[in-house]
Parts: C-alpha cells; sequence; structure tokens
C-alpha cells in the first residue's frame, strides 16, 4: 500500500498525474472517500496528467463522462463514472460496464465504487481519500495486485 499526504487540491491533482505515470495509462481506479475528500479534484488530475485540457466535472447526474486522449502515439479514451447516485447494479451493467473493463485501451476511474463491488476485477486499483487530522489535508490511500512503483 502507498499512502501520500495531500496538503492542497495541487498536491490531489499531482497524486492522480504521478499514479497516471507509474500504471501507463490504463486500467481501473476505484476512487472512494467521503463526499468532499477530493474525488473530483483527483479525477482532475487525471485527466490533466492524460493531456485533456477540458474542464473535468463529476458526472453525478449523466453518470458516465468519456474524454479521448493520446498517450505515447496511441487513441485511448479515460471514462470518469461517477455512482453516486446508482440505486442498483443494472444501471451500470446498462452503460457497457463490462465493456469497458475488457478494453485495455480504456483508463477508467470509478467514483464511490462500493455501489458496485462485485464488479470490480482483481487488478483493480484501490484509492481512498479520507480527511487527515488537518482538515485541509488528505490521506490518499493506493492499493492494488497490480505493480506500482
Amino acid at each position: 500500500m502507498i499512502v501520500r499526504l495531500s496538503k492542497s487540491p495541487e498536491d490531489t491533482r499531482d497524486t492522480a498525474a504521478w499514479l497516471i505515470e507509474k500504471i501507463d495509462a490504463r486500467g481501473l481506479m476505484a476512487l472512494s472517500g467521503p463526499l468532499g475528500a477530493g474525488k473530483t479534484e483527483f479525477a482532475r488530475g487525471v485527466a490533466h496528467a492524460l493531456g485533456i485540457r477540458k474542464p473535468v466535472t463529476s458526472p453525478t447526474f449523466t453518470l458516465h463522462k468519456t474524454y479521448p486522449y493520446t498517450w505515447e502515439g496511441q487513441r485511448r479514451i479515460f471514462n470518469h463514472l461517477d455512482l453516486y447516485r446508482v440505486q442498483s447494479v443494472k444501471e451500470v451493467r446498462a452503460i457497457g460496464f463490462k465493456e469497458l473493463i475488457a478494453d485495455p485501451e480504456h483508463l477508467i476511474l470509478v467514483e464511490w465504487p462500493e455501489k458496485i463491488r462485485g464488479l470490480l476485477p482483481y487488478f483493480t486499483i484501490n484509492i481512498r481519500l479520507s480527511y487527515d487530522k488537518n482538515p485541509k489535508e488528505r490521506k490518499i490511500k493506493i492499493s492494488s495486485r497490480r505493480s506500482i512503483r
């Protein structure tokens, strides 16, 4: 497990960018934490590290947003899912989640993954944001069965 301390939204975005380099900008990231912990800032850091310059907002009401990007000359897609309002696993299946995770060219970030824990594959990168003793700081815990160096 990797633990990083974020003292600002910029630190959170920088941690996301660091992780993207480590995982070669592909895979599935499950991003959990309480409201206001910085999940959307983390998603913005991911997008920025991928070269995406469009504004990144949490897709709470649309469930799923896609952002095309190029990584090492290859076209890929960053999929940002926010499951906060999801009532059942069927809603996530309906957007083609199984197909998304089967495509190695997709990078997927899922906010509120606890809603679909049973659908997440073994190679998921788990990221937990939590408040630290100082309310302006966040603890970011990253764990995975994948190698992250």
